[in-house]
């Protein structure tokens, strides 16, 4: 038994066996959207994406217009080789769609593994450039038939008023965020992980939105015309990739993991009507602002739909960064960036650079400093569920949640990638046994490389969980099982004793 204890001096020698695995960036504009300090500049997103932590590595950011040198020029080295999230914001119409050549690049781009993130704005502004795109085109309102007026009583607004009690157009622009309603029902497409001592109640947020201290984003930037994201309902739709049917909605490695698009947030339409330019007054309503879709889970990439790019631009936010100083508010969103960018980067690149990541989170972590390491042994079972369990929750303390897409991916590793229907119900598992599973391995891979560092080794990205795996993984399994089957067998011994007991008569006087 050992513990972790590494000088932090080491860290940086080490990191350098991670660079190939930097994640890489793309932002893509275009009518008068730009990432720039007026007013629909996108500096402030920007400038977080490229100071973030992504893994425990800072990204490389880059921003294009879509145009820029000629029609779609952005898209024309697209790839998973290239980048690894894109994020898409646009204003131009139905007019302006995707070039056939661009739309195939995005395309596969998602079907690699890649994560995107697109949003237009009210009616439909935006469907130019995302309106095709698969998962993404059902994953929002585009179309204008679809989507409410900007102006009349049907459109959809979160302004509220600022200091005063009326309703303004400059209330967008001002300290005053909108309320935002975290969806905290919202379904789960990998493992629930089952905390000691049984399930509880009590419901995370989505990990786009969750906080530090177990909190999750209840503001957001305020828009008098928004736009509305959607959830799907037929999952059986396809797409056309380089002229063959391709499934939008692919299942998993089990029957209940076929992810599906999940409503995140939701934000209120309310408020008064006014002039210059003239609103309606409208009816209150609820519509989803954010909703995602963890395509890993069907081997293809995470996708995030916003209702506004008003949630992004400067025009929206400047009342919440006085001075350039981001208030509380802001900081809350500024998270929920960082969480979204470290969500959808692939699972390629997550398990690239989980051995950095954990290394990096627990190198000063207090939750580790009195566990002790046990050898990374299928004998050390119960040990290695336990550690794996703290690896997890430390490591989800930073943005996005890595920790528990990691348990998942260590029991896909195990189960293979193939595509199940959800009524495939031969490929039924035990999800609390699925998640000892994960988390043992977890626990051996990080006993691995904490005795590795403690014998004065090095480690590099093929030090993954793929690794821990393939060596101990049907080792692993059957040691959670056997360890299972003997706590059963143990209860059920004391079922047995108590019913004798009980059946025994009970002498009277």
């Amino acid at each position: 038994m050992i513990r972790f204890d590494i000088n932090p001096g080491r860290l940086e020698p080490l990191r350098l066996h991670f660079r190939e695995c930097t994640p890489r960036i793309l932002v893509v504009t275009d009518g008068s959207l730009n990432g720039g300090t007026g007013g629909v500049g996108l500096s402030p997103i920007i400038d977080i994406l490229s100071s973030t932590q992504i893994h425990g590595m800072t990204p490389i950011v880059e921003h294009r217009d879509r145009h820029a040198g000629g029609p779609d020029q952005a898209f024309d080295d697209l790839s998973i080789s290239k980048f690894d999230v894109v994020f898409l914001f646009g204003i131009e119409t139905t007019g302006s769609a995707l070039s056939a050549s661009a739309l195939s690049k995005v395309q596969h781009f998602m079907e690699d593994g890649g994560g995107l993130f697109s949003t237009g704005d009210h009616e439909d502004l935006g469907t130019g450039m995302s309106g095709d795109i698969p998962r993404v085109r059902q994953m929002r309102y585009w179309a204008a038939a679809d989507t409410p007026d900007a102006s009349d009583s049907t459109r959809l607004t979160t302004n509220l008023p600022g200091n005063d009690v009326a309703y303004t157009f400059a209330d967008q622009s001002d300290e005053h965020p909108q309320r935002l309603y975290p969806n905290f029902a919202v379904g789960t497409d990998g493992f629930v992980l089952v905390p000691i001592g049984g399930a509880s109640p009590t419901r995370p947020a989505h990990p786009l939105i969750r906080l530090a201290g177990g909190g999750a984003l209840d503001v957001y930037p305020d828009h008098p015309h928004e736009g509305e994201c959607r959830i799907p309902t037929d999952l059986s739709t396809t797409f056309d990739l380089d002229g063959s049917p391709t499934a939008e909605w692919p299942g998993g490695p089990f029957f209940f993991m076929r992810p599906r698009p999940r409503a995140v947030a939701y934000a209120m339409s309310a408020g008064n009507g006014f002039e210059g330019p003239d609103k309606s007054a409208v009816v209150p309503r609820s519509f989803i602002a954010i909703a995602a879709y963890n395509g890993h889970l069907g081997s293809v990439g995470r996708v995030v739909t916003d209702a506004t790019w008003h949630h992004y631009v400067n025009i929206n936010l400047t009342g919440m960064r006085p001075g350039g100083v981001s208030n509380t508010d802001m900081q809350a969103i500024e998270a929920f960036w960082s969480n979204m960018v470290n969500w959808l980067m692939p699972a390629t690149v997550r398990r690239c650079l989980w051995p950095w990541l954990v290394m990096s989170t627990l190198v000063d972590h207090p939750l580790l400093e009195e566990i002790e390491i046990p050898e990374p042994s299928p004998k050390r079972v119960r040990e290695l569920v336990a550690l794996g369990s703290a690896v997890v929750s430390a490591v989800d303390e930073r943005p996005g949640s890595v920790g528990t897409d990691a348990v998942t991916d260590a029991v896909a590793m195990l189960a293979g990638t193939t595509d199940r229907k959800t009524d495939d119900r031969e490929f039924a598992v035990n999800d609390r046994l699925a998640s000892k599973v994960g988390l043992a391995l977890i626990g051996a891979h990080f006993a691995h490389v904490a005795h590795t560092l403690e014998k004065g080794g090095e480690l590099h990205d093929h030090d993954g969980l793929e690794r821990t795996a393939k060596a101990l993984g049907d080792e692993i399994v059957e040691a959670v099982i056997a360890d299972e089957r003997s706590t059963l067998e143990k209860s059920a011994a004391e079922l047995d004793r108590t019913r004798r007991l009980l059946a025994e008569p009970v002498p009277i006087g």
